[in-house]
């Protein structure tokens, strides 16, 4: 993707955009993703789409599977948020 083109996200809005993906309103950090319910196969490629489409970012299949919570999703496209 060429870097030019992408729409940086913030930490907090790459919450909301995670929050509306997973219809919760209680997303934080600390949330484990096996307690959300709508943490499923649909979810994981909106995710990684999201990924590479707003911060150009690529993630491979067997990262996203090591993560737990929504810590881990937000460190593995740390690099591509903004301040």
């Amino acid at each position: 993707m060429n870097p030019t083109m992408l729409n940086r996200m913030t930490h907090t809005e790459l919450i909301t955009a995670l929050s509306v993906m997973l219809n919760r309103t209680d997303l934080g950090p600390e949330l484990q993703l096996s307690a959300i319910s709508t943490w499923d196969s649909v979810a994981v490629v909106e995710f990684q789409a999201l990924a590479d489409e707003q911060l150009g970012i690529e993630i491979p299949p067997t990262q996203l599977a090591e993560c737990r919570s929504v810590a881990d999703l937000i460190a593995l496209v740390q690099p591509g948020l903004t301040e």
